[in-house]
């Protein structure tokens, strides 16, 4: 059977069959570079840059929506104009109005018709404050108004928000608003006056809808509302619409995914009381703790009810375990350990555990009422939901604090609910507002994988203490049986029971079974120089195992298990013949594939057979995904086999083009395209086939912007400091007269610059000087750098004698392997050190240094290995103090600044992990 082994990088791909049938292939990213020196989407640039689009065009029909409400009266403007500027037509451009007396009306200059020219707009607007305006000069003033309508709060607390807040304090504005009436007020008298400039202050929409009212008011215009809020004076409802409202978003309904186990419906949003009780009971039944014997028991059922409604009932937000265990540890009056981990630093567990914001604030704001409807909310939905405040039920407050906007929530909490307005305190001021509002905003955004039909089918089941997985089976059971499922319901318990009994057995053994396999596949692919037939049973299908086999087979048991657990194991000896039966199909299997159990929905289905009960449907399965490949699969319908395409006019099978809108990463969409490529060009050529096995290494950076730009920036150094190396070796064979491969002695040359120390001993105790190697690699001249190079010494790791440029490329050196490849299968730079042959043939052989005998003393053979060991350890600890002090923020980042700290951190990380210094 073939192999190939593939590298999946974010910008190449390294494909090998055999050191005969080998390649890269490199290749444009689907990403862009971003400015922080990281990547961007270029489907995000494409929508930035729309957005951006989109601002400018608002800002225009505001315009032009303000020019419609004055036009004629409040500017001199006429209808036919405005329409050869707003209205587009085909084969006309549109023409912005150039009139002599409409471009004196933008300049504020009103002496056409016998006004004031003013410096700006804002002093129109301050002047409408106090005194009447010309028609013209309110509408000019309300013109510049319609250009910025400010910032809407909506209460965010973003990291951008609170800088511009911060901002409003820093510049002034803040308390130029307290001492002034209005923004152009504020403006004028603190900045503009005083020559500063007046943009970019971050006002509120409030601020500017203020002022409409003041300057409207003071014109002689009524500002009164009506019983829904809108304006009762005409004139100022079209100005408060052309200038201050904004159309709500819209809907995004139609992007919600289908759910996994219902696919004609739509996921849950996680901010649903359903699922907030769905989730809490899936981890509640995760609980475990300890017996006296060390064994893992389940809470029982009334400890489970009193933890759900006492503890995760009154969590309105995240949590750590360690609650839980207080809670347990004083209703049960012991204290035990359970089955999550726990910090050795304070000895407590820190596993985040998801609290239920939405059903603690509904509960807080409604009662014990809401709380009932609550615990029972699976068995009802929408339509049949029982009434519970005022003629509304569970669902129907959710749907509206879910659709509702803010001005019309607090309205209907006041109407329908009578549910009044509370003060809260907000940058400093007393605020009013609803708490329907204040609810609404602790809606997370997203949504769960299943819907809310799966949800309130499942739910009972972990009411019941069924684990997720045993909970899904189970779910949709009940619909399928109708009436039977009462008198049935306790046979299907115990079948389940059965079925996950069988289901642990099988998953044990095929676990086992894969370790083996594994350990066997990973002795063939060590074999890199094409001596696979090594590897005992390559290709060899009719392998017996013999007596050592069976012996590995046992260790396995034992190691899957620990010794302590394995003692406890009932029918050892079946255990290890079942998992050698595995073992066994394994090595008779032409395509040596691991060894797969059937899911427990597929168990239990076998088993419900077996006892006669039908059910009329499928069952949900936890891990159910569709296979998305098969959508662009041709199809025959009378039999609904479904077939590859075939190249062009040939019978060959070629891999599709794969359903991938769920996937949303560029980079990955690019690496996979290549992916596919390659494979089908191997299987034309017949270097492949259906039956060919693959090895995948997968790049993590593919998913990860700022590790993708550490990478890059690594890489570079090294490609610098390789080309600078390329340059001295180069002038070495024409300085020296030698003739040594370059390409081939970069990585021996590295190496040695790496074992150059700037202060230590020779074997004879002899005090030795170098130069940093860092700083020879910074300098910028080839010929001083080529003098520095020939001046150093590097030194044996082993011996601790001296390594001089002229030995290095000699007979005396060795690239040797600090861990061994029988024991290591490790060829990387971060497993070698140059040192000298002798030593390295004929006294360390196939031991790690520490089993050396100078590790930490000195021999005829060479002084202590382990003091030679300090400038690499400082060099480590250097890089990882860098590490640590970049894992976390130390207070608030914009995010350059937070990218450049993870960027940095992951360059540290990089050189911790890649270079020789572990």
């Amino acid at each position: 059977m073939a192999k190939i082994g593939l590298d999946i990088g974010s910008s190449s791909l390294g494909w090998f069959i055999n050191k005969n049938k080998k390649g890269v292939i490199t290749f444009e990213t689907g990403m862009s570079k971003g400015q922080s020196g990281g990547y961007t989407s270029p489907t995000k640039d494409r929508r930035e840059a729309r957005s951006k689009r989109n601002l400018i065009r608002a800002r225009k029909y505001r315009k032009w929506e303000l020019l419609k409400v004055l036009l004629n009266d409040y500017v001199p403007l006429n209808e036919v104009e405005l329409n050869e500027w707003c209205h587009y037509q085909k084969g006309r451009r549109r023409k912005f109005p150039e009139s002599e007396k409409f471009l004196k009306w933008l300049a504020c200059d009103f002496t056409y018709q016998e006004g004031e020219k003013y410096k700006n707009p804002y002093e129109l607007r301050v002047k409408a404050l106090d005194e009447t305006l010309s028609k013209h000069e309110l509408g000019r003033a309300l013109y510049h108004l319609v250009q910025r309508r400010g910032y809407k709060d909506i209460g965010e607390t973003d990291q951008e928000t609170e800088k511009q807040i911060l901002r409003r304090g820093e510049s002034g504005f803040q308390n130029a608003l307290d001492t002034n009436r209005t923004i152009a007020e504020a403006l004028a008298t603190e900045f503009l006056d005083k020559g500063e400039r007046a943009r970019n202050q971050y006002p509120y929409r409030e601020e500017y809808k203020n002022e409409l009212e003041l300057i409207c008011k003071s014109q002689g215009f009524s500002v009164a509302t009506n019983e829904k809020g809108d304006y009762s004076d005409v004139f100022v409802k079209n100005l408060w619409k052309a200038i201050i409202w904004q159309r709500p978003l819209k809907s995004q309904k139609g992007n919600i995914g289908k759910c996994t186990l219902e696919p004609s419906k739509l996921r849950c949003p996680v901010s649903h009381p359903a699922f907030e009780i769905f989730r809490a009971l899936q981890f509640i039944n995760t609980i475990k703790y300890f017996d006296a014997n060390n064994e893992k028991q389940s809470i029982n059922k009334e400890l489970k009810d009193k933890l759900f409604k006492n503890v995760f009932l009154k969590k309105d937000s995240n949590f750590i375990f360690e609650d839980i265990k207080e809670f347990l540890n004083k209703e049960t009056k012991t204290i035990n350990k359970y089955n999550y981990p726990i910090n050795p630093k304070n000895n407590q567990y820190e596993t985040s555990v998801a609290g239920m914001p939405i059903c603690k604030s509904l509960v807080s704001l409604f009662g014990d009422d809401i709380q009932k409807a609550l615990l029972d909310i699976e068995k009802f939905n929408i339509g049949n939901a029982p009434k519970v405040i005022n003629e509304y039920s569970i669902y129907d407050i959710w749907h509206i604090v879910f659709d509702f906007d803010e001005q019309h929530l607090g309205k209907f909490a006041v109407e329908k609910l009578g549910i009044e307005n509370v003060t809260r305190k907000r940058k400093g001021e007393d605020v009013s507002i609803s708490p329907l509002v204040e609810l609404k905003r602790k809606f997370l955004q997203g949504y769960s994988d299943v819907s809310l039909k799966a949800i309130c089918k499942i739910i009972p089941f972990l009411k019941e203490g069924y684990l997720y997985n045993e909970a899904v089976v189970l779910a949709k059971i009940p619909e399928l049986m109708g009436n039977d499922w009462k008198s049935s319901q306790q046979i299907i318990l115990d079948i389940l029971t059965e079925s996950n009994k069988i289901y642990q057995e099988k998953s044990t053994i095929a676990s086992i079974s894969n370790n083996l396999i594994d350990k066997h596949k990973g002795q063939t692919r060590a074999m890199i120089d094409g001596s696979e037939e090594q590897v005992f049973a390559y290709k060899d299908f009719s392998y017996l195992l013999k007596d050592d086999d069976i012996k590995d087979v046992k260790n396995a048991c034992i190691s899957y298990f620990g010794e302590n657990s394995w003692n406890k194991v009932k029918d050892q000896e079946q255990l290890i013949q079942k998992v050698g039966l595995e073992y066994q199909e394994y090595f008779f299997d032409h395509k040596r594939a691991y060894r797969k159990t059937d899911t427990l929905t597929d168990i239990f289905k076998s088993l419900l057979k077996e006892k006669n009960i039908t059910l009329t449907g499928e069952l949900y399965h936890h891990s159910n995904r569709e296979n998305l490949y098969n959508k662009n699969l041709e199809v025959n319908f009378k039999t609904g086999e479904k077939y590859l395409p075939k190249y062009k006019d040939t019978e060959i099978e070629i891999l599709p083009i794969p359903f991938i809108d769920s996937i949303k990463n560029p980079m990955f969409n690019k690496s996979m395209s290549i992916v596919r490529k390659l494979l089908n060009e191997l299987i034309i050529n017949g270097e492949i086939d259906q039956e060919t096995e693959v090895t995948v290494e997968l790049a993590r950076e593919l998913n990860d912007n700022n590790l993708r730009a550490a990478i890059e920036r690594y890489q570079k150094e090294r490609r610098d400091n390789r080309d600078k190396i390329r340059k001295f070796l180069q002038q070495y064979n024409d300085e020296e007269n030698r003739t040594i491969n370059v390409e081939d002695n970069i990585s021996l040359f590295e190496l040695w610059t790496e074992q150059i120390f700037e202060e230590t001993e020779d074997e004879s105790n002899n005090k030795i000087q170098n130069k940093n190697r860092l700083d020879i690699l910074r300098e910028k001249e080839d010929v001083k750098r080529y003098e520095l190079w020939t001046e150093q010494k590097g030194q044996c790791m082993y011996t601790g004698k001296m390594i001089s440029i002229s030995q290095l490329f000699s007979n005396e050196i060795d690239i040797e392997h600090t861990i061994p490849r029988s024991i290591l299968p490790d060829n990387t730079s971060a497993n070698q050190t140059v040192a000298f042959s002798k030593y390295n043939r004929d006294i360390k052989g196939a031991r790690t240094p520490f089993y050396c005998e100078n590790y930490s003393k000195d021999t005829p053979n060479g002084t202590s290995i382990s003091p030679r060991l300090d400038s690499w350890k400082k060099l480590r600890d250097y890089y990882k103090i860098q590490y640590e002090t970049r894992r976390r923020a130390k207070g608030a980042e914009d995010e350059n600044t937070k990218n450049k700290r993870i960027q940095d951190k992951h360059y540290y990380k990089l050189h911790l992990n890649i270079g020789t210094i572990n």
